[in-house]
């Protein structure tokens, strides 16, 4: 939101000299929403921020009403030709440079998405660094029409989510135009996105009247989503296997665990550290995949108040515990992908980049060497803090 605001600021400097423009002349472009049209068209949604009222969020101004975004909608066979037949219907000169977030539905998803992405990293005004996220089982239209509160830019709403989610509680990932492409040409991976949302979507939650309520309907971060490597959609993980995905891809800053202290209670352990080593080799036509997880954390809330923290045969029975957690979790996590014949966590890369000459050998049968391998998973697990150790009893 900050960005926004600096950018306008810095905008107003701008004169009518030379190839500069004038503020009064340009459309905010805030976010991209692009779905399927006709079997084999394309939809494109720009989501263009309201001058007026972005002023009138910081207070400086009153403004003509409470919703900052317009979005305009286009269709066509190309990708490019709808997003001409949306700019066409903006007074202003699309400026993109500053776009936060592309959403791409989940029809678009399946049909396969490397010509989106592949015009998009072409166009000199759009950052690689951009985000993508995949409106899961609806279209991305529906995520863009759902106006927020608190931050009441829809695409900075839903790039804020993704962040707090990851760095949090671990349970999503921020991938970019280049990340996802740089996996494309990485042999035999298969890139991860993070879905998006709009529980109980109706007309309503694209007008004032869904932020006048003190529970307004807003879109959700929710589920990662496996695709080929020709850049099509294959499946959604389980929602029990998203922290596995930020463990394996050393990619956890924080994370809650849920560990029992009794026969109804549970304690929150805070996880504030975490580094996971992968190992992979081939022995006898048989993979076998390593993985060792180092992690650290704190007691965060203890279920059972009568327990006396300052024991150490109690911090380390919690230890065990979390261990075992992960290890848990993470075979879990493991067994699914191999199911679905798709080494997600990039085993192959480990095994490319540490036995170049091994790789050679078996890249043409590494799907059934992975989803047939040995897989061991050892977590080191240290609790650090307990937090308050006075027993009040």
């Amino acid at each position: 939101m900050k960005k926004v605001i600096i950018m306008f600021c810095c905008l107003l400097l701008l004169t009518s000299c030379g190839t500069q423009r004038e503020l009064n002349e340009l459309a905010l472009i805030l976010s991209l929403g692009v779905d399927v049209y006709e079997d084999t068209g394309y939809q494109v949604t720009m989501q263009i921020a309201d001058p007026s009222e972005i002023i009138t969020i910081t207070g400086a101004t009153s403004g003509t009403s409470s919703i900052p975004i317009v979005n305009y909608t286009g269709v066509g066979p190309t990708f490019v030709e709808a997003l001409e037949n949306a700019a066409r219907q903006v007074s202003r000169t699309a400026f993109y440079t500053h776009i936060a977030l592309i959403v791409v539905g989940q029809d678009l998803a399946e049909r396969g998405i490397f010509p989106l992405l592949d015009t998009l990293e072409r166009e000199t005004e759009i950052r690689e660094n951009v985000p993508i996220v995949i409106a899961k089982k609806e279209s991305a239209f529906h995520i863009l029409n759902s106006l927020t509160m608190i931050n009441k830019l829809p695409a900075y709403s839903i790039k804020g989510k993704l962040k707090m989610n990851e760095e949090g509680f671990g349970t999503t990932m921020t991938v970019t135009i280049k990340d996802f492409l740089v996996k494309k040409d990485s042999e035999a991976t298969f890139p991860i996105i993070s879905g998006v949302i709009s529980p109980h979507y109706t007309e309503k939650t694209s007008t004032k009247e869904n932020l006048e309520q003190a529970a307004p309907k807003s879109s959700l971060v929710s589920g990662l989503a496996v695709f080929d490597q020709g850049g099509k959609l294959l499946y959604w993980m389980k929602d029990e296997h998203k922290r596995s995905v930020l463990f394996l891809e050393n990619r956890i800053k924080q994370a809650f665990v849920m560990l029992p202290c009794d026969e109804e209670n549970q304690t929150a352990i805070k996880i504030m550290y975490a580094k996971t080593k992968k190992e992979t080799s081939v022995e006898k036509g048989k993979a076998k995949l390593s993985i060792s997880i180092k992690a650290e954390g704190e007691i965060d809330g203890l279920g059972c108040p009568n327990k006396e923290m300052t024991k150490k045969q109690i911090i380390t029975g919690y230890e065990k515990e979390l261990e075992k957690k992960i290890e848990e979790e993470v075979e879990a996590a493991l067994k699914e992908a191999q199911e679905q014949e798709t080494d997600i966590y990039g085993f192959n890369d480990v095994l490319y980049r540490s036995k170049p000459d091994q790789w050679k050998r078996v890249k043409d049968s590494w799907p059934e060497l992975f989803s047939e391998a040995e897989v061991r998973v050892e977590a080191e697990a240290e609790i650090k803090r307990t937090g308050n150790i006075t027993n009040s009893n």
